[in-house]
């Protein structure tokens, strides 16, 4: 009797240790999978940046931006990221903008000047 309690003991303790190796190995393969989906989502969120960056310069270059302004947030990119190029490109171009609609199409000249103002 003794012996058939320790051998059904030993069963159950072999049982207990296969159960545990399953949990441990599905726990490992759905982390695996979070972490290749955290990966697959920086790297979206990466090419994201980069296009909307890109389209930005663009924009900038059509409205005249200097070659030191589109250095300039290139390396904002390469240093701080694209979200702050990002925001730099839109306030430059907001910029870009204002300086272009006050300036006469036909003679390139300002409709005003700061000394009119006065």
């Amino acid at each position: 009797m003794y012996l058939y309690g320790w051998i059904q003991s030993l069963l159950n303790n072999v049982q207990i240790a296969q159960v545990r190796a399953e949990v441990a190995v599905r726990n490992a393969a759905i982390e695996a999978q979070r972490e290749a989906m955290q990966e697959q989502w920086k790297i979206r969120s990466w090419l994201e940046g980069q296009a909307i960056l890109k389209a930005q310069l663009e924009y900038l270059q059509d409205k005249k931006a200097s070659p030191e302004e589109i250095e300039e947030l290139q390396k904002t990119a390469a240093t701080q990221g694209f979200g702050a190029a990002i925001a730099k490109a839109i306030t430059l171009g907001q910029e870009l903008a204002a300086q272009n609609s006050s300036i006469d199409q036909g003679n390139g000249k300002p409709l005003f000047t700061p000394v009119d103002l006065l």
